[in-house]
């Protein structure tokens, strides 16, 4: 399911990909905002007009509501229970908020070490180019590089609990 989305979301990106063009299909340049989603939920809104949060907090917020102020999805609650329930996601947000942007930092980069991997993969699998494989094979090593520093951060923001 989550493959399928994937493709779908990317599908420039894919289509640049099968024609063989990995490079410019895939660059594993940082965004300028690494906790800023590339496409926002249909939560953001709401939750930026509750709290005020800046745009790169969304996404923590929004994980924060449903799995600690909520236990559970964000379409039951009434507007009011909501915007309740945002501001204590950004309260509880406040308490901690390295170990909040660690833990994101991780998933984001497990997340790209997985894509990275999985490239990779297709590549070996379709016989592709030499010099597709080694920029692939660059690109995953950058991956698992970028994992483990964020893992160690991660790591020693959880031994602080």
């Amino acid at each position: 399911m989550f493959f399928l989305y994937f493709i779908l979301t990317n599908t420039r990106i894919c289509l640049k990909y099968l024609c063989g063009d990995f490079h410019a299909s895939y660059d594993m340049k940082p965004n300028s905002a690494p906790l800023q989603r590339q496409t926002r939920s249909g939560y953001a809104d709401l939750i930026a007009e509750a709290t005020g949060a800046e745009d790169e907090l969304l996404p923590i917020l929004e994980k924060i509501m449903r799995e600690e102020v909520f236990h559970s999805t964000l379409d039951w609650p009434s507007p009011a229970q909501f915007r309740s329930g945002a501001r204590k996601a950004l309260k509880i947000f406040n308490r901690d908020p390295d170990f909040f942007r660690a833990e994101m930092s991780y998933s984001r980069a497990r997340f790209q070490t997985l894509v990275a991997e999985q490239a990779l993969r297709d590549l070996v699998d379709q016989s592709a180019s030499p010099n597709a494989v080694s920029q692939a094979k660059a690109t995953y090593n950058a991956a698992i590089a970028a994992e483990q520093l964020a893992s160690a951060a991660f790591d020693r923001e959880l031994a602080k609990l």
